[in-house]
């Protein structure tokens, strides 16, 4: 039985009381409210904001004299009398509103909340949306507002809950794998999720995954079975057959995460209908009110990415080498750190492996190792007597939608079945990719080793476009045409290739004016060679370093070609 009122009081204002008996302010809580007597008229506390004050002398010399439940429910029902703090009510109207609090990987606080639909919704608690709807639910439970001081005092004591004393689970973005299960969130208030395994897949509300939604996302329809996903091309440019079917294998691929995606790289003339391609693949993977995107400026690339699971870039016509670079991490998965504002030390991490597309006039992002993480789509003209206006080609997708979603999933069900039969004796650059799209073209029915075909042409026209536009590949092309193999110094590879510069090349900023760096670039382009037939390999003989190439056959690149103009402005500072 508890003797006193005191003896009830949280611990810390117990270690206390003689510096709060003067003042006698405190809550159920334990906060301080006044720290000494003239805080009282200082502040100007009126008799009312400073109830209720417990005289502790009288408290502790009342003796309650026996220990039956009568004296402790009176008891009780005198410290619920006690007036709760705003901060305190906040925090007690929390609990009884949410499920829990918890972590993500990157030390981020979150709240699970329940929405006007009454579905579970993961908020941040650093986030504008977890303010207003702590302030809501305060109004709707006291009818009075909070200011922004209360308000700031009980999110800090959430985050501080969520990081400490919450569980660690990992956020996902629109799809998921868990427990054998292939997951896809719709993305609606009211909406549930696809699960997919091999036997097939449904729609259900309930999910052992989390997934973080963002609010540029949009709710995706409902899939409907028994659609076809070739009807996809009804709506879109491509005409020739090997195309379009790297191009439905690429998309049905969006939607399994775990592996390296290669970069869609769309290209072709005005009127080719471009970026109405992006669009629609956006309705299908990933539907944002951002239908496309404008590239990123560097400060806020990994924030862009942390947020999109498909993101398709717009109308780019040139990628600087450290966009290209940080597509690149992108594609693979990285990790980037960025400072948290207003402080010093404190990191915020991103994590994230995302699956793009990009579109221009020309093809976009020449670096070799950007194109080896890329599939080439060229696009031709559509004739004026072809076109039709994109709100009517708008309103009859978005009535195939649903089936066409739902084939998608068909599909990855039976894809599932198939991956662990997927045997490749030669695994091309993204060999992920290449696994899963030998089961989706199995699943298709065009056949793994016609998708196989397929993909390795890709990739040779991608080896042919690095050859094409890089000067020192030229170079050495026209310089191996009347030799099996060669062997000599950096220097004297240097000054054989200036033999064979057009006019006016040798002052082009990409050709490089000293041996040391001809042999970095050189570096960087031997697969691109190795895969035309010429063979490079770089060693010291004697402390001198050599450069041998050996001719394996004949290079398919033996004239120099147009270069593309130098007067290039760098996206990140326009």
């Amino acid at each position: 039985m508890i003797k006193s009122k005191f003896d009830a009081l949280p611990e810390i204002v117990q270690a206390e009381h003689q510096s709060i008996f003067r003042s006698g302010i405190y809550d159920v809580y334990g906060e301080i409210i006044g720290r000494n007597p003239g805080d009282k008229f200082k502040e100007k506390w009126t008799p009312v904001r400073i109830n209720p004050i417990i005289d502790f002398e009288e408290t502790n010399n009342k003796d309650h004299g026996n220990d039956n439940d009568d004296g402790d429910d009176e008891f009780n029902n005198d410290v619920s009398n006690i007036k709760m703090s705003c901060t305190g009510q906040l925090l007690r109207i929390f609990e009884k509103s949410s499920d829990c609090l918890f972590h993500d990987g990157s030390q981020e606080p979150y709240a699970i909340i329940k929405n006007n639909f009454g579905y579970s919704e993961i908020v941040s608690c650093k986030s504008n949306s977890f303010k207003s709807w702590l302030a809501q639910k305060y109004w709707k439970n006291t009818g009075k507002t909070l200011n922004n001081n209360v308000l700031s005092s009980a999110i800090t004591t959430l985050q501080g809950r969520a990081l400490y004393e919450g569980k660690k689970i990992n956020l996902y973005n629109r799809v998921a794998w868990c427990d054998g299960f292939l997951w896809y969130d719709l993305g609606g208030p009211d909406t549930g999720f696809v699960r997919i395994n091999s036997n097939g897949w449904e729609i259900t509300d309930k999910n052992p995954i989390l997934f973080r939604r963002y609010s540029h996302q949009k709710s995706q329809v409902n899939p409907i079975k028994g659609g076809n996903s070739r009807d996809l091309f009804e709506f879109i440019n491509i005409s020739d057959s090997d195309n379009k079917n790297l191009l439905l294998v690429w998309l049905i691929c969006c939607f399994i995460p775990g592996f390296p995606h290669p970069i869609l790289n769309i290209y072709g003339p005005q009127g080719s209908a471009k970026s109405f391609l992006c669009k629609l693949l956006r309705r299908l993977i990933d539907p944002s009110m951002l239908e496309v995107l404008s590239f990123p400026r560097e400060t806020d690339f990994a924030q862009v990415f942390q947020h999109h699971w498909f993101l398709p870039f717009d109308n780019i016509s040139y990628l600087s080498t450290s966009s290209s670079d940080l597509l690149c991490k992108a594609v693979t998965g990285d990790g980037f750190s960025k400072r948290v504002l207003f402080t010093d030390d404190d990191d915020k991490i991103y994590s994230f492996q995302r699956c793009l597309a990009i579109n221009g006039i020309n093809i976009i992002g020449i670096k070799p190792d950007l194109l080896e993480r890329s599939i080439l789509l060229e696009l031709d003209r559509i004739p004026e007597e072809k076109r039709k206006s994109e709100a009517f080609v708008l309103k009859e997708f978005d009535a195939a939608l649903p089936f066409i979603l739902g084939s998608i999933f068909d599909v990855l069900s039976k894809a599932l079945a198939i991956k662990d039969t997927v045997i490749i004796e030669k695994l091309p650059r993204m060999a992920d990719f290449a696994q899963w799209g030998c089961a989706i073209a199995d699943a298709i029915e065009i056949g793994r080793e016609n998708f196989l075909r397929i993909y390795r042409k890709n990739i040779d026209e991608q080896n042919n476009e690095v050859l094409n536009q890089d000067l020192i590949a030229q170079m050495i092309c026209q310089f191996m045409q009347d030799k099996d193999d060669w062997t000599g110094t950096p220097t004297q590879l240097h000054a054989h290739l200036r033999e064979y510069l057009p006019d006016g090349m040798e002052k082009d900023r990409s050709w490089p004016k000293r041996p040391n760096s001809m042999s970095q670039r050189i570096n960087c382009i031997k697969p691109n060679l190795c895969a035309a037939g010429l063979v490079i390999q770089q060693f010291t003989e004697n402390k001198q370093r050599m450069i041998s190439i050996r001719k394996t056959s004949s290079p398919s690149l033996l004239s120099p070609q147009s270069r593309p103009s130098t007067d290039k402005v760098d996206i990140f500072n326009l």
